[in-house]
């Protein structure tokens, strides 16, 4: 009975997290909104909190250009019927929200939140053989932008100027001018609290700042990591306790927005003053190599100090 208890439990952990959120977007303002898979909130630039969008189960949101939130709401009709409906919606910037579909069946992919400053949105659709990658204008004209193979797309970026960033599994990607680049590979780490992961569920939200250094949350590692434009890996920030990054962003200041997920379930925020950033991390091998040479010189200095205390006790004697 314990044993079946404790599986229904881990199930239930796996289920709950497994996907958490990744949308988190300012406006033109200042205003920040997020996702916590129930609702969209709302901090606003005086640091009041409120319910911007009630009951939607949306993992990503966008903001357009005129300060228009976009997002989904997504949900399971249960085991009777055995479906999954979805619709799109807006926030207009007066504060309205219209539903832009009636409820559909299924998962549709027409729709994207990457998008880039022109408006144009991003895509992607596996094939027996890779990969293709498109961009669909605001006029619904279609681009390819590229095909290749690989082993599981998750999340995708597109900057303002359009290059293209996704993850597949434990890889970052860049797609600009029809070239695939590697920027990134092996970036799963897992804590003791966020070992039971797999590769799908490790490597979430992705985003850049204004010299396009990029940005991943590394959910099993509980920890943001920076791919700097020379490849150099680092880690800038480091969740505490039970809560671990899904997504963020950084604001015209420089300063860092988190957005966290807890093994509770709950999702908050967390503003890294631009200050307070970690612009480094020490390799591994380095922080090896200096505890090498440290132990080394301590063993030197007692070595010497237990030499000289033999000798002086010789002199004496």
């Amino acid at each position: 009975m314990k044993k079946l208890l404790c599986i229904w439990l881990v199930t239930a952990v796996v289920s709950l997290h497994a996907h958490p959120g990744i949308g988190i977007v300012k406006d033109s303002k200042g205003n920040l909104f997020y996702t916590d898979l129930s609702k969209i909130l709302k901090i606003s630039v005086d640091g009041k909190k409120t319910v911007a969008v009630p009951n939607v189960h949306s993992h990503e949101i966008y903001m357009d250009a005129n300060d228009n939130l976009y997002g989904e709401h997504v949900w399971y009709t249960g085991e009777a019927s055995n479906k999954w409906l979805f619709y799109y919606w807006t926030r207009r910037i007066d504060g309205k929200i219209v539903k832009l579909q009636n409820d559909t069946e299924g998962f549709e992919h027409t729709f994207s939140f990457v998008r880039d400053a022109k408006g144009n949105h991003y895509h992607n659709r596996k094939w027996t053989d890779g990969f293709e990658f498109y961009r669909v204008k605001p006029d619904s004209t279609i681009e390819m932008l590229g095909k290749g193979k690989f082993e599981d797309i998750r999340w995708m970026f597109c900057t303002e100027g359009g290059t293209l960033y996704f993850i597949d599994l434990d890889k970052i990607y860049q797609l600009k001018n029809g070239q695939f680049r590697l920027i990134a590979s092996d970036l799963i780490e897992k804590t003791p609290l966020f070992s039971w992961l797999d590769k799908r569920h490790s490597v979430f939200g992705l985003w850049a700042d204004d010299a396009e250094n990029v940005y991943v949350a590394v959910y099993s590692g509980q920890k943001i990591k920076k791919i700097a434009a020379n490849g150099t890996v680092s880690t800038i920030y480091q969740s505490k306790l039970n809560w671990s990054p899904t997504g963020g962003l950084f604001d015209k200041q420089g300063n860092l927005w988190v957005l966290e997920t807890s093994l509770t379930n709950d999702v908050r925020v967390q503003k890294i003053e631009k200050s307070k950033i970690r612009k480094s991390e020490i390799p591994i091998n380095l922080l090896v190599i200096f505890l090498i040479l440290s132990l080394l010189f301590l063993g030197i200095f007692f070595l010497r100090a237990r030499f000289k205390g033999k000798k002086q006790a010789s002199k004496s004697y």
